[in-house]
Order: structure tokens, then sequence, then C-alpha cells
């Protein structure tokens, strides 16, 4: 995919390329070679997210391994973790006794990592390391004292897409990893929020298609406002713009200020 393509339209900035990661994720494979000789090694990836990741990963590991996959969810198509986690696909073989390797695309608060070492621990595996394609140690939970073993890349704190990462499903087609256009950090809320102008650049550069889907979106926020009063009693809740999208589904909403 060239990068005029549409799809790196959504943006800032590309912030780790293609053949950077390729590098890394190269380098990162003969580390584990080397560590784990005449080791019984199950790498276990976590999926969506380093999916990816995963299977370029193995590929540049030369032992004998056993490979496995889990799924957990805490961000449910947010930009926070939710801080539950679920645990939605386990493993499919025995790990005890063996040594285990979570496969990660990314590791921010370690919320999800720091569960998911004591569940694999009570099911018996002899070690438990952590590897990760991206690591965001400013957003970890000091509560956890969570340890990365391997890391391809540590980032600052962006919210970024591409690689097998994503954002409500989309991106993660994107052959590098970028920052996206439409969301920047919010310290109040610890998560990160819609970024109006930012929609407004995006509009500009788009032409006739970002002016309809600005329209929609101001529409719908009118409509709301009408439709369910402006005086509620509602207490004050400052929500990222997919979260908005999420309880309007939901009917959670009863009306919306704009500031």
């Amino acid at each position: 995919m060239d990068t005029n393509a549409k799809l790196y339209q959504d943006m800032t900035k590309i912030l780790v390329k293609r053949e950077d990661i390729q590098k890394a994720v190269a380098q990162l494979g003969r580390e584990i070679t080397r560590d784990y000789q005449g080791r019984d090694l199950v790498m276990v990836c976590i999926l969506k997210g380093a999916s990816v990741f995963f299977s370029d990963l193995i590929r540049e590991v030369d032992l004998p391994v056993t490979l496995d996959f889990m799924a957990l969810s805490s961000y449910r198509n947010s930009t926070k973790s939710s801080g539950v986690v679920n645990l939605e696909k386990d493993l499919s073989v025995s790990i005890k006794g063996r040594d285990v390797l979570i496969v990660e695309d990314i590791v921010d608060s370690g919320n999800t990592l720091f569960y998911l070492g004591k569940y694999l621990m009570g099911r018996g595996a002899s070690s438990i390391r952590i590897a990760t394609l991206l690591d965001k140690p400013d957003r970890r939970n000091p509560e956890h004292n969570l340890t990365v073993d391997y890391h391809c890349f540590k980032i600052p704190d962006e919210f970024v897409v591409g690689y097998g990462l994503d954002f409500a499903e989309k991106y993660r087609n994107l052959p590098d990893i970028g920052v996206c256009l439409l969301y920047t950090s919010d310290a109040a809320t610890g998560g990160w929020r819609w970024n109006g102008r930012r929609m407004l650049a995006l509009k500009k550069s788009r032409g006739m298609f970002g002016y309809v889907a600005v329209l929609l979106l101001m529409v719908l926020t009118i409509s709301m406002l009408f439709t369910n009063g402006f005086g509620s009693n509602t207490r004050d809740r400052r929500i990222t713009y997919p979260q908005l999208l999420t309880m309007i589904e939901e009917g959670q909403v009863r009306s919306v200020a704009i500031r």
C-alpha cells in the first residue's frame, strides 16, 4: 500500500515505518531464538491486534515452537481500557511445565497482561514472558509492577493504529504505524477525545465528502438536543466521540452539550 492511499489521510503522521518494523521484528526473532534454545516454548498471540506482528515474528524464530491464540477484551471499541478484562478465547493446548511467551501488539496500562499473567501461572506454566511490538511505559499502572521482557519500539502517549492495531476494527491493514488524525490525548480522563479542529481540517482535505461528513455529524447532534431537550438534569460528562456513538446506540443519551 502506497502512503498516498486514502487510508493515510486519517493519520497526522507515520510514527513507525514498515521498513523499521521489519528490521525490529527480525532482531526480536533472533533474541527469542537465542533465549529459548533447548526449551519447550509456547508462543501465545493475543487476538486480534497482535495477529499481524505475531505472523511476522514467528517466521523469524528459528526454533520448534508451539503456537496458540487467546482473545481478551477491555476496550470494547473505546479508546481507553475499561479495566474489566473478559476472556473470550482460551488456550487450546496445555502449558503445564512449559515456557510461555505472550505476544502483544501494544502494552500501555498493563492491566490486561497483569490479569493474563496470573491466569496462565495458575494453569501451570513454567515461565511467562511478554513480547510486544509497542511499549508505552508512561501509561503503565504502577500498582502492577509489570515487566515487558521484549519490545520492538517504545513510543510516546499517542493514539496509534496500523500493522494490526485498530480503532473500532478499522486501520488494522495499514502497513505502517500511524497517529490517528481524529483523536488527541485527554489528560482529564486519561483516555482520548474526538478532535473537532482536526475534523474541520479533514473536511477541507477531503473536499465534498468531508463537508457531508461534518454536516451529518452536526445534524445528529442538533437533532438530539431538540428531541431530548436542553434542560436535562443529567450530570455533565466528558466523553469521547466514539463513546458518544455507543451511548446513542444504547439509548443512554438524553442531551448533549457542545463546548
